[in-house]
């Protein structure tokens, strides 16, 4: 696989770049990779990943993808997940791997859920979850084209489903939580290009949470929804709540599938123009 490790071959062609210490598994996850149209470079060392990362931020490039095994000779690498997106600008980061001898393969799985990953794969995988990769992340995978990347925060797990669905369909990356502090956590929340979230939830609560989103990231435009809570607050009032509190846009449930398309796709075309 000559290609594997020849950065000089691939101008113009997005590049992905696999840490991980088997020669003959980064061969097979290269096969899956080229099959989309892109190019690979592999690293089998934690350092010399860095150095390549750090040679390329030197030239003003990035690569568009980092496979990276979670464990990477001797060494745990899901503690440099943070420190490897400070390098990628927003492209995706997937982990990868078998388990390791000192742990079961689900506990492995479970921790790398909890890291800033952008996907967790279980080796062995097949080609099709790499595409389904590519297809989430790129509006054109060939070209590695962003699409705009939404997070919906709602405890309730059927409307996260629902909105997923939807949004999806409409070319967006969908990230989706049940709490704030789990997207804040989970997500790469510097690359987000919209948060869509309930107005009264557990935990952080929404209000509060979408404050802090807000705050920290005031690139991300905010959606507020609700329908309030029966007997103790209307839908109207924790929307106005949420007004006074500079969020971006309110949308009051139940809404239609094409209210919400409308709204996301007119904040995310000209957000000046959402009153």
């Amino acid at each position: 696989m000559a290609s594997l490790n020849r950065p000089e071959d691939t101008a113009g062609i997005p590049e992905a770049l696999i840490v991980e210490d088997s020669l003959a598994q980064a061969h097979i996850i290269s096969r899956m990779i080229e099959a989309q149209g892109w190019a690979c470079r592999h690293c089998p060392t934690l350092q010399e990943a860095y150095d390549v990362l750090s040679a390329r931020k030197a030239r003003g490039r990035t690569i568009q993808a980092l496979f990276l095994d979670v464990f990477v000779g001797a060494y745990d690498a899901l503690a440099h997940v943070t420190r490897m997106k400070t390098f990628t600008k927003g492209a995706p980061l997937i982990l990868m791997t078998a388990g390791g001898g000192h742990e079961a393969t689900e506990t492995t799985l479970n921790r790398a859920r909890q890291t800033a990953a952008d996907f967790v794969l279980r080796k062995p995988f097949a080609p099709n979850h790499v595409c389904h990769i590519f297809e989430t992340c790129f509006a054109v995978p060939g070209q590695a084209v962003p699409r705009k990347h939404v997070v919906v925060i709602d405890g309730n797990a059927g409307i996260r489903a629902h909105i997923r669905r939807v949004l999806e369909t409409g070319g967006y990356r969908v990230s989706d939580f049940a709490d704030v502090d789990s997207a804040v956590e989970r997500v790469d929340m510097v690359h987000v290009d919209l948060v869509l979230c309930e107005v009264i939830m557990r935990g952080t609560g929404g209000l509060r949470g979408m404050h802090r989103i807000k705050q920290t990231f005031p690139h991300i435009q905010v959606v507020a929804m609700s329908a309030g809570v029966e007997g103790r607050i209307s839908g109207a009032r924790a929307l106005s709540m949420s007004r006074q509190m500079g969020i971006d846009a309110q949308l009051p449930k139940p809404f239609g599938d094409d209210d919400l398309t409308q709204l996301i796709g007119l904040m995310l075309t000209d957000a000046a123009l959402i009153d």
